[in-house]
């Protein structure tokens, strides 16, 4: 079996089994009605959540680019909403592999609405005095919907920071355009997709979830402190295949996402003719029978 190619610090360290710690970064594609670009999945970085169950935000850069082929960066990989991610394996086989993520869904469509609200510099939220956005349970990385003022349809951002006594948020344009409005009454409500997703609307087509094959790649990452050692690991690189919610009354609410490998969309469905044979319903001679074939 071929050694997987390291980085020559992260090689290093491993093979003088020098002491380290591990933390994962997932990175999940929203759950979108229009998920690509002239037909390719839009690779735009506002179009994922990033998470880690490390015990703080950890940056890294992916090497993704954008559309129009700039470089997307470094992004914050976010802690404390990730409360497990399942077991995997690695083979020299072809074959399609699972994982299962968990994240904390309490404070989904969690809200907090006020008056004298001000929106400016094209990214900042600040409510009055009296409003504590932490208590309310936000928390950076969170997909919110804005309504009110100038925001005559229910409009979506990230936040990346919270600030200013806890009232005042900093955001990242998704689709959306940010409009500046001074004292306004204003709603923010958590809608991220990691939590609705089990929730949410189903494509154009009405058949499937709009979560359905959207993307997840898992890195593993050793750190040192709070430094990375050489570059994260591609351990995991697959779709969505299903997700869950549940809520136990004397636990925790938690969405679960089931996830299987890009190898997954080659397994056979059970049960399904899949070649041309036998189709054609073809004999020891190698001839096909009109009056057996499969229509």
């Amino acid at each position: 079996m071929a050694e997987r190619s390291l980085n020559i610090a992260l090689r290093k360290r491993l093979l003088n089994n020098e002491p380290f710690i591990y933390a994962h970064l997932v990175k999940f594609e929203r759950p979108n009605k229009f998920p690509t670009i002239n037909g390719v999945t839009n690779p735009n970085a506002a179009q994922y959540s990033y998470f880690t169950d490390a015990a703080m935000n950890i940056s890294f850069d992916d090497g993704t680019l954008t559309a129009t082929g700039g470089s997307n960066g470094a992004q914050t990989y976010i802690a404390d909403k990730i409360l497990k991610v399942g077991n995997y394996s690695e083979t020299i086989q072809s074959k399609a592999t699972g994982m299962t993520l968990e994240l904390a869904a309490e404070t989904l469509n969690n809200s907090v609405t006020s008056s004298g609200v001000n929106c400016s510099g094209g990214d900042t939220i600040t409510f009055p005095v009296g409003i504590d956005l932490i208590d309310a349970g936000f928390r950076e990385g969170d997909k919110i919907e804005l309504s009110g003022g100038s925001f005559t349809v229910a409009e979506s951002y990230v936040v990346t920071a919270i600030n200013n006594s806890s009232r005042t948020f900093k955001v990242s344009v998704i689709n959306d355009a940010f409009e500046n409005q001074t004292n306004i009454s204003l709603t923010a409500k958590i809608v991220s997709d990691e939590l609705a997703g089990p929730l949410s609307e189903r494509n154009d087509e009405g058949s499937l979830k709009s979560y359905h094959n959207r993307e997840v790649f898992v890195y593993k990452a050793f750190l040192n402190g709070a430094t990375i050692v050489g570059d994260p690991v591609l351990v995991f690189k697959g779709i969505i295949q299903s997700t869950s919610l549940a809520e136990d009354p004397s636990k925790n609410l938690k969405v679960t996402w089931n996830l299987t490998s890009h190898w997954g969309d080659f397994l056979q469905v059970k049960g399904r003719m899949s070649n041309d044979k036998i189709h054609r319903a073809v004999d020891s001679e190698n001839r096909g029978q009109e009056k057996a074939a499969l229509r």
